[in-house]
């Protein structure tokens, strides 16, 4: 019984781990985000290319954060997002803005797909992850 108890206390405390390793993320992801649309209106392709190396490596901890907990629709999210990334650099690359604004419409999409299904807001106004 004890060693069960144990297993169970261990758990629900990584579980408090990786959830504020993800809430880190997601303040990481914002200021990421920020950046790279300052980056676009600029036109300036080598600092849109370190913004979305950031949050193609946010992404890539999300993909596993989500995958864990096994939420699908999250997990999807996070290719789109990296896709939309892969994407939003080739067209900065390419010096095609236009696709780039495009497809960094897509990348904050998939923010706020995975916001509206697995974020909820507090009431002193802070946001957490819903309890699935």
């Amino acid at each position: 019984m004890r060693v069960l108890a144990i297993f169970a206390f261990l758990g629900a405390a990584f579980a408090a781990t990786a959830d504020q390793d993800y809430e880190v993320n997601m303040k990481a992801a914002k200021s990421a985000l920020d950046g790279i649309s300052k980056a676009l209106q600029a036109q300036a392709g080598s600092e849109l290319a370190a913004g979305a190396e950031k949050m193609s490596d946010i992404y890539q901890k999300n993909f596993a954060f989500w995958t864990e907990r096994k939420q699908g629709d999250a997990v999807k999210l996070s290719n789109d997002g990296i896709a939309a990334l892969q994407a939003l650099n080739g067209a900065a690359k390419a010096s095609n803005w236009t696709e780039a604004g495009a497809s960094f419409k897509k990348l904050r999409g998939t923010c706020a797909g995975c916001h509206d299904i697995h974020r909820e807001k507090l009431p002193d106004g802070s946001y957490r992850i819903k309890q699935q």
